[in-house]
């Protein structure tokens, strides 16, 4: 088994939070969903949140860094990230795209591809 595959089996196993600030319980779910996401683009980090501490005290971290009920989507997946593996941020890249555009993009990138027949004796 994968780090990745044990750092998914634990955030999903460990994903009802309850003992943590209300905050904390409402962010978890989104908060969680981004972990996997991370822990599917590096295996390094996989294997910290693997074999760190629960989702439970990662979003109790996480709840304590709310202030007056203000704290980003974005800001709580950095600490959620802070939390399991110190010294690590991500990175954000957003752009906007019209509604049109995006799910014509979108369809482009999930049609099949068809497949081009290549007549090696050509290059002979």
């Amino acid at each position: 088994m994968s780090w990745y595959e044990d750092a998914i089996k634990k955030l999903k196993a460990e994903k009802d939070v309850k003992a943590c600030s209300r905050e904390g319980e409402l962010m978890a779910p989104y908060v969680a969903r981004a972990l996997q996401e991370f822990c599917r683009q590096s295996e390094t980090f996989a294997e910290k949140v693997a074999c760190g501490g629960s989702f439970e005290e990662c979003m109790k971290s996480v709840g304590e860094k709310v202030k007056n009920h203000m704290l980003s989507d974005l800001e709580a997946y950095c600490w959620a990230v802070k939390y399991y593996a110190q010294g690590w941020d991500v990175k954000f890249q957003m752009e906007i795209v019209e509604k049109a555009a995006a799910k014509a993009e979108q369809a482009d990138q999930e049609a099949p591809r068809k497949a081009t027949l290549i007549d090696l004796t050509a290059f002979l």
